[in-house]
């Protein structure tokens, strides 16, 4: 396995179509389950964008189909709602943050964490480069705004803020701004809020303006993984050989989208043109989001979607203070069983897919 860094009319007919068709329905009503699993849905915690290039792209180019899979992807308000769209059973899979599953966990909700996309801290704590606030601490007494309070950014804030000492509602007030880039910008430069939490796809907004930035949360938290696949561990049990299509089509699309960067954004202007109205712009914002995905080492290769235990351990002894943590085993959500077989895919054929497009951006 290998990853590149820089380069898809008579009665008698009549009689017999209806035989033919009416022998397809009962089939069909009378099918086995795994006919039935084909059939899948994942929840994004917001809008289609360049972030989930591995989705976006693996429907794209057929990955998908190509494993036998019709994927339905829906879009949620946020990581939470996401998150409870597979705990309620309306979805089979969703993307979320680790810390929004061991809070979950710590309410009593078995998930089972499948693959990781992010294994950089897409979410975290940002001023102005002008501000006096230097650190979390500093913002005592006054204003940290997120996206929305069902945001994948809570739970860093809630850790961030109770390694400062500090108490959400008593020592600062938590305010929901949105996630617009100029309207977020506008809040920290008017005052309104004196530092704001959301993702990096935001602060790529806020820079581009010209604005700049600096992070104020600790070092430990601003390296935390920060987005995996989850599905429930029933779902896991009943249907391993859709997860191992699901995760093979992913991996063979992030493959895809690091080997020809060109084509993806290409590929992906097309499914997200809101993204590509600024095509001098687009390429840094899917380097973004590749730099966070950091396909790592494994075993002497780079494979896509390595889970860490240690990454999770972190995640829970930041959360220790704001979310009863403490009884959760990470080794009964951690399922990476199905990582290696997603990974053993046709690199050459991938490679080829993509040369034999010969697309250029913009």
């Amino acid at each position: 396995m290998r990853y590149s860094t820089d380069k898809t009319r008579s009665k008698r007919w009549g009689a017999l179509l209806a035989v033919v068709l009416a022998f397809a329905m009962v089939t069909a009503a009378c099918g086995d389950d795994e006919a039935s699993d084909d059939n899948v849905t994942l929840t994004l915690p917001f809008g289609e964008s360049m972030s989930f290039f591995e989705t976006m792209m693996g429907d794209e180019l057929g990955y998908f189909v190509d494993e036998g899979l019709n994927l339905e992807i829906q879009t949620s308000d946020g990581g939470s709602l996401a998150l409870q769209q597979v705990i309620s059973g309306q979805s089979d899979f969703a993307f979320t943050s680790p810390g929004l599953v061991l809070t979950a966990a710590a309410e009593g909700n078995q998930l089972i964490s499948l693959a990781t996309r992010l294994q950089k801290n897409i979410f975290s704590v940002v001023v102005t480069d002008d501000s006096p606030i230097q650190t979390t601490e500093d913002l005592r007494g006054g204003v940290l705004g997120v996206s929305d309070f069902a945001g994948g950014e809570m739970p860093l804030v809630r850790a961030a803020l109770s390694l400062a000492g500090l108490t959400d509602g008593d020592d600062v007030e938590v305010l929901a701004v949105g996630d617009s880039s100029p309207a977020v910008l506008a809040a920290l430069q008017d005052g309104t809020v004196d530092a704001y939490a959301a993702d990096w796809f935001v602060f790529f907004g806020i820079e581009q303006s010209g604005t700049p930035i600096r992070e104020i949360i600790p070092a430990e938290l601003a390296n935390l993984t920060a987005e995996v696949l989850v599905a429930t561990p029933q779902y896991v049990e009943d249907h391993p050989d859709v997860v191992e299509r699901m995760l093979t089509a992913m991996a063979k699309a992030a493959y895809f989208t690091t080997y020809d960067r060109d084509a993806a954004l290409n590929i992906l202007r097309t499914r997200i043109p809101e993204e590509h109205e600024d095509t001098a712009v687009a390429p840094d914002i899917l380097a973004l989001f590749l730099n966070l995905a950091a396909i790592p080492e494994s075993g002497g290769v780079q494979t896509w979607g390595v889970q860490s235990a240690a990454a999770w351990e972190t995640w829970k002894t930041v959360l220790g203070d704001v979310t009863d943590t403490g009884s959760i085993n990470v080794a009964d959500i951690l399922d990476s069983s199905f990582i290696d077989k997603a990974n053993d895919i046709d690199f050459d054929a991938v490679e080829k897919d993509a040369d034999d497009r010969n697309l250029s951006y913009p």
